[in-house]
């Protein structure tokens, strides 16, 4: 008995240890210069086509994610990243059309499905509401 408890208290700390990580820095930006994001936004002018998202993940070497980007509830893009240090800078991007004006979402998702952060951003809608 005690063999077994000592296997399922290995295995779970195994398990624990596999899980760690997390996201240091996520948003959305205008572009990129050096791995680094040049702004930090909430809103996009519809004047605007290209929107960026931008991850840090920490401590997640050989792991992977994914950023899902949504539209009104409906998967519009799925970009995967492998990670390849514990100190990871990530980046997607999508180009706009004035008909996806409205609520944005990119969720960050590890290889196990689970949604390590969301973010929202408004696009295309008069800045002054």
């Amino acid at each position: 008995m005690k063999n077994i408890l000592v296997t399922v208290a290995a295995v779970f700390f195994a398990s624990a240890a596999m899980a760690t990580g997390d996201v240091g820095r996520s948003f959305f930006t205008t572009g990129i210069d050096e791995r680094e994001p040049v702004d930090r936004i909430e809103t996009l002018a519809p004047s605007e086509e290209r929107v960026f998202f931008f991850t840090e993940v920490i401590d997640m070497s050989d792991r992977s994610i994914t950023h899902r980007w949504s539209y009104l509830g409906q998967t519009m893009a799925e970009v995967g990243f492998d990670i390849g240090g514990d100190r990871w800078r990530v980046w997607s991007s999508k180009r706009l059309v004035p008909e996806w004006a409205g609520a944005w979402q990119v969720d960050v998702i590890d290889e196990n499905g689970q949604v390590l952060d969301t973010k929202y951003f408004r696009y295309g809608e008069d800045q002054a509401e």
